[in-house]
Formats: structure tokens, C-alpha cells, sequence
């Protein structure tokens, strides 16, 4: 369902891989939306083309691949056939990503400090003195108790759930409308997991943005996202607000899923600890 509320409308996109004269079909007429300060789940196994789903609306296809047909729509503006110039405004901006694999995405030998402030300065448009409140404003908001440590420090002296909060911290600086998350818990233990999760949860909140979580754990998609969708093979199998999903045991696709996460319903508990410490 859509409506002229929607933050994100993916209408029918098709995506294709064509190499050396060879084609294959990677997303097949994948449909989704994404309201208001929503947050959607999108699941599926390896390879189902969910982060492929995040790269189109950023944009960024693989270099063999080819939109092929359908509408990805930000608000009301077509992304398909966006311009360079314009694209790269909204990238950032208002439309964010984190990515998998926090540390490798941050620059090794740069301080944390400056890598928030590159972004910040291209995409937010205050003074240096602004700028730097602002910083610190957010790096409290996804919960690091001293910012001076944190901004000093290179990407090798922090933790992967640290690492994980600061590429949330240069999302989130610009107040995007939209922030995409690819995999924000894969690699870290649940402890840690779970904290990076209700971050994104409260941070999102604080800037009223709307999110896709990208995640093969459905004890996230329990306990932190309003609806989910499920990709396989380059389509969408289905699509339904959570609880609806978890309550479902008819179903026998949401049942095969529920099955194999029996875990789901511990996590949704919330785990307890210190987690990565910041």
C-alpha cells in the first residue's frame, strides 16, 4: 500500500545484470513504500536483492547493472533518470545510507572528527562554530559520552558497534528525510546489536526521518520496525505491518520464517549489558 504520504514509492522496478551478452535478472517488478517516520524491515536471504534495492534508490547500481523499468519516487520526484548534479545533492542530504562493515566504509588514516565534518560542511549549511555544536549534538544523540575522545580518536582505536554509531552520526547530521541501512547489526555480538538498533530507533526519531532496515534478523524487524517486507529471488514474497507478520502463523511463508528465527521472540525481549562502551 501507498499513499501521497509516502516518503518512498517503488513502483514495478526491474534491474538486470547484462555481461559479455549475458542477462539476468536481479530485481523482477519489486513494489514497496515507505510512510512518514516509519521504519520498514527488509529481509530475505543472501542474494534475494535487497541491498541491490537500497543501491538503486541511492543511485548507485553495480557498474553491469541496468534499471530496466518501473519508479523509484522520492516524494513527489522521479530518482530514475535523475541527474548527476542533482542526484549527488540528495545524496547525503536527504536521502542517507549506512552501510555494511562500519570500519572498512571509514577512512583509516583521518580522525573521526574531521570524516563527520567533511560531511557536514558539504551538506549542512552553517558556520564552522555551528557545524561543530552540531556534531557534538548528534554523537550525544546516538550515545557517545565524550565527544572529544571520539573525534580525536582514527577508526582502528574504536569498537565495530562505535564505528557502526559514527556512520549513523554523518547520516543523520543533515536531518535527511530518509536513511537507509544496510545490515547495521552484522558482525557485531546481540548485546551490541541491539544498543546500534535502538540508536537508530531514537536517532531517526529525533530528526522525524523515515528508514529501510536492510537485515537477516527478524529479532530486529520484532522489536524495532513498523512493517516488513520480504524479498526472494529479486521479488517481494510479502509484505505486512509487524505485528501482523509475527501473529500470522498461518501463513506458511511467514511461518518457515518465523520457524527458522525461533531466537526472534528472545531478542524482541531486549537484551542487558554495558554493550561497546563511547
Amino acid at each position: 500500500m501507498s499513499s501521497g504520504d509516502d516518503v518512498l514509492t517503488i513502483r514495478d522496478l526491474d534491474l538486470k545484470f547484462i555481461t559479455r551478452g549475458a542477462t539476468t535478472v536481479a530485481l523482477d517488478h519489486i513494489s514497496l513504500s515507505v510512510g512518514k517516520r516509519e521504519i520498514l524491515g527488509l529481509v530475505g536471504a543472501t542474494g534475494s536483492g535487497k541491498s541491490l534495492t537500497l543501491l538503486s534508490i541511492m543511485g548507485m547500481p553495480p557498474h553491469s547493472a541496468r534499471i530496466t523499468g518501473g519508479s523509484i519516487r522520492y516524494g513527489d520526484r522521479e530518482l530514475i533518470g535523475l541527474d548527476d548534479a542533482t542526484y549527488r545533492r540528495l545524496r547525503g542530504g536527504e536521502i542517507s545510507i549506512v552501510v555494511q562493515n562500519a570500519k572498512a566504509a571509514l577512512n583509516p588514516l583521518a580522525q573521526l572528527g574531521d570524516q563527520i565534518m567533511a560531511v557536514y560542511r558539504e551538506k549542512i549549511d552553517l558556520d564552522a562554530a555551528a557545524l561543530r555544536h552540531r556534531m557534538r549534538d548528534v554523537l550525544s544523540n546516538v550515545g557517545f559520552r565524550d565527544a572529544d575522545r571520539v573525534l580525536s580518536a582514527y577508526p582502528h582505536q574504536i569498537s565495530g558497534g562505535m564505528a557502526q554509531r559514527i556512520l549513523i552520526a554523518i547520516a543523520l547530521g543533515p536531518a535527511p528525510r530518509l536513511v537507509l541501512f544496510d545490515e547495521p547489526t552484522s558482525g557485531l555480538d546481540t548485546t551490541v546489536g541491539f544498543k546500534v538498533m535502538t540508536t537508530i530507533r531514537q536517532s531517526i526519531g529525533e530528526v522525524n526521518a523515515s528508514a529501510i532496515v536492510v537485515t537477516h534478523d527478524l529479532g530486529v524487524v520484532a522489536r524495532f520496525c513498523d512493517r516488513v517486507v520480504v524479498m526472494a529471488a529479486g521479488r517481494v514474497v510479502d509484505a505486512a505491518p509487524v505485528r501482523e507478520f509475527f501473529s500470522a502463523s498461518a501463513n506458511p511463508h511467514r511461518r518457515s520464517l518465523i520457524d527458522a528465527h525461533a531466537w526472534a521472540a528472545a531478542l524482541a525481549e531486549g537484551p542487558t549489558g554495558d554493550g561497546d562502551g563511547g
